[in-house]
């Protein structure tokens, strides 16, 4: 029998458990409260895009009012605002609604909240500022009569992301002349596991990561990733461990990897992108098409809301139709286009090199920020410096605005670091915020068991830490001379080392896209450069935008065809005589100072609505150019602001001259067999290194054979129709129309005569039949 304590006892607790039912979902929801005579900022919880929110579960309330209320939204309203619903009361945006509990402006009772509703259609954050008058207030200040409330909605998509990594027999050269360099394979992978670490960090919940690798095929299936694996913590250990696993091999089938990457992306409503790196030009069908868009014999890739994002990373080439690939598949797929300046002296570390080379390791950064656009970390600033064996070296020194949820310092030395090492190494690495040593806030990130990557994370605002990210930072390796010698014997730092570091803030405010046009630009062309910078979708008219514009000291292809050196092709992931030479040639330190960067810096212009635009006239020579933004601004909502970005621009060659480039045709067993060195207008050679380059316009004609004489002369065999008129076009530009027998005669000639005087003839014949002709009257 129960006694009645335990019956007291037994109902209150189900009168507990009862309470704790109704208002825990109260708790869990989010329903924020204003005060009359204050204001407020209201950060609202994020939603996923396509997820519904619940009436109710998002609320603003209004306290202390003596009377009746009147809502309004207070000028400027954000940029696409539109009108309620019929029957609501209000506001709607990207899928949310704002739900007033009466008409704006009219009078209502102070109960009444705001109530957030809809579904989110598109990824981003953007404020509104709302007025609520308490009508029993007789002062005219709006700071006693009303609550002055500014409302920030956000929301976010998850990520579905495939890397597509070539794994060609090609990956096997050096990174550099170095002894003890490493191979490409071995600078990918530590990218790569860095890569996923970064990743790890900023990853929306629910994002997820596939691998493709490809070679001669699509193969191996990755064992971790060969489906889409969700992004969690213990990620970027499995991946380093997997890649450790596999080597490179056989050739270069881009067109199955994307195929397989494809295949891959089949959720159209999360946000979806490829990452391809790859270091060689395709030699196994089927091809990615030249200009981006698809594979060859597959459909299109899907593109706008709910396509795929492609952004690529390449190597130094002399190749135009690699970099235009590469650069296509960026730019007509909402993507970027980063690659070193050359394939035999780039490094891992990111920063670059001293003198101006992107390194892989800033390259898969600069994607990985490319990848999260809409949400995306920033990368702040850049360094790479050789660190002092006994004192204080200054690494970066940078202002951070207010808005930013996590700062990553992304390290990445010259040796690799054993897990045992790098914690003692952090205590090397200074960190000050305002002047303020703040080192021991950050918390240690790498991945695998020896890495030359490693980064030290500040997640402000979590786990009750009171650090803000505004302010002037300061980053430093410090190596006393005395007083803590056991730290640095554990960390076992050489006198060598050099550290390369990004600065990457998380800051889901502010958004930054570039733009640059013509989208496949040429020696002699303009290039207009464009830079859109808005804050919670608000413009940012007082910035300073300038660009630095690096070209190679000279122009690549004529560089080449004016050298004497002939390689002999033996790699059997080559198909290009013209790349084995550059590769070749750049084992030279003279031969590759050569191209070092010549930088020329262009200040943009406002020119309204938070677009800053700038033109760039120095095209003077074909090759790879990179484009480094750096932009700083000032305003009193997100204090002061600083960030930077690169990408790359291939500069083709331009205007081709057939008349100056040496043209002999001849018809060899019913083929018909093109001889000649293409000279550009300017009087440059066009190069070698472009057998895939050609195409003709006359389906009936077909190209046997392209013969790269690695001195820019080109022995081509067509075949077919060849009597037929057609196009010849070289890298997308038409160079000859007609019959392609007639292309080595100079323009206007017939019969090897000038066109000029066959029509003087034809006048002089005319003139004298004339003539005749009144004699015989």
């Amino acid at each position: 029998m129960k006694t009645p304590n335990l019956i007291v006892w037994t109902l209150g607790r189900n009168l507990l458990v009862l309470l704790l039912m109704l208002i825990l979902p109260h708790l869990a929801f989010s329903q924020f409260t204003v005060n009359i005579g204050s204001s407020q900022t209201v950060k609202l919880p994020l939603v996923k895009v396509g997820s519904v929110i619940t009436p109710g579960t998002i609320t603003i309330g209004i306290g202390g009012a003596g009377g009746n209320v009147k809502w309004t939204i207070q000028d400027p309203p954000p940029p696409g605002l539109g009108g309620p619903d019929p029957g609501e009361f209000g506001f709607k945006k990207d899928g949310f609604k704002g739900l007033f509990p009466a008409e704006e402006g009219q009078s209502t009772s102070p109960d009444g909240d705001l109530v957030v509703a809809g579904t989110p259609t598109v990824p981003g954050a953007w404020e509104i500022n709302i007025r609520v008058q308490d009508e029993s207030v007789v002062s005219p200040d709006i700071a006693v009569n009303s609550a002055q409330i500014k409302i920030i909605f956000e929301a976010t998509q998850p990520l579905d992301l495939v890397l597509v990594l070539d794994r060609s027999g090609s990956m096997f050269e050096k990174t550099s002349t170095d002894m003890g360099a490493p191979t490409r394979w071995q600078a990918l992978k530590e990218a790569v596991g860095n890569f996923t670490n970064l990743y790890k960090e900023h990853a929306i919940e629910g994002s997820r990561l596939g691998i493709t690798y490809f070679h001669t095929d699509a193969t191996p299936v990755s064992p971790c990733c060969g489906v889409l694996k969700p992004v969690d913590a213990g990620l970027p250990g499995v991946v380093v461990a997997e890649l450790n696993s596999i080597n490179p091999e056989d050739m270069t089938a881009m067109g199955k990897g994307f195929i397989n990457a494809v295949a891959k992306l089949t959720t159209p409503d999360r946000a979806r992108g490829i990452l391809l790196f790859t270091d060689g030009i395709q030699n196994e069908p089927p091809l990615v098409l030249d200009n981006g868009t698809g594979v060859t014999g597959q459909p299109p890739f899907p593109t706008g809301v709910g396509g795929i994002k492609i952004a690529t990373i390449g190597i130094g080439s002399p190749a135009p139709e690699y970099h235009s690939v590469l650069m296509n598949l960026a730019n007509n797929n909402r993507g970027k286009y980063n690659t070193t300046l050359d394939g035999t002296s780039y490094t891992a570390h990111p920063g670059g090199d001293p003198d101006g080379s992107l390194g892989m390791g800033t390259g898969f950064t600069q994607q990985f920020i490319t990848m999260l656009s809409h949400f995306s970390p920033q990368l702040v600033t850049s360094s790479v410096k050789f660190v002092s064996s006994a004192g204080r070296t200054e690494l970066a020194k940078f202002s951070l605005n207010k808005d930013v949820d996590k700062l990553v310092l992304e390290f990445t030395g010259n040796m690799l670091f054993s897990s045992t090492q790098l914690p003692y190494l952090r205590q090397l690495i200074e960190v000050r915020k305002n002047g303020v040593q703040i080192g021991s806030n950050g918390r240690l990130s790498f991945a695998g068991t020896s890495t030359r990557n490693f980064l030290i994370v500040y997640d402000f605002g979590e786990d009750g830490d009171t650090l803000t990210p505004h302010g002037d930072w300061e980053i430093a390796y410090f190596e006393p001379v005395i007083g803590i010698a056991a730290t640095h014997a554990a960390a076992n730092v050489p006198k060598s080392l050099r550290l390369g570091l990004n600065v990457v803030a998380d800051d889901h405010y502010v958004d930054m896209t570039s733009s640059f046009s013509p989208k496949q630009p040429r020696v002699k062309n303009s290039l207009k450069l464009t830079f859109d910078l808005k804050r919670l979708q608000v413009p940012i008219t007082g910035a300073v935008v300038k660009v630095a514009c690096a070209r190679p000291g000279e122009d690549i292809g004529n560089a080449l065809a004016l050298d004497s050196l002939k390689v002999k092709i033996s790699d059997a992931d080559s198909t290009a005589p013209g790349v084995e030479k550059w590769e070749e040639l750049m084992k030279d330190s003279t031969f590759r100072n050569r191209f070092n960067a010549v930088s020329n810096v262009v200040t943009l212009t406002h020119v309204g609505n938070g677009k800053y635009e700038g033109t760039f006239d120095s095209l003077t020579v074909a090759g790879v150019y990179q484009l480094v933004y750096f932009v700083t601004a000032e305003t009193p909502a997100m204090g002061k602001f600083e960030r930077t970005f690169t990408e790359a621009v291939y500069v083709a060659f331009g205007d081709v001259n057939m008349a100056a480039s040496n043209v002999t045709t001849s018809i060899v067993n019913g083929t018909l067999v093109l001889n000649f060195r293409p000279m550009t207008s300017y009087g440059m050679y066009v190069g070698p290194a472009l057998m895939n380059a050609f195409s003709v316009s006359n389906p009936n004609i077909t190209i046997q054979r392209v013969e790269d004489h690695q001195d820019g002369s080109y022995t081509i065999t067509f075949g077919g129709k060849i009597e037929e008129d057609t196009k010849l076009i070289l890298l997308g530009q038409e160079i000859y129309t007609g019959k392609l027998e007639d292309a080595g005669k100079k323009p206007g000639t017939v019969f090897g005569l000038p066109s000029w005087l066959i029509w003087l003839l034809l006048l002089l014949i005319i003139i004298l039949l004339f003539l005749l002709l009144r004699r015989k009257k």
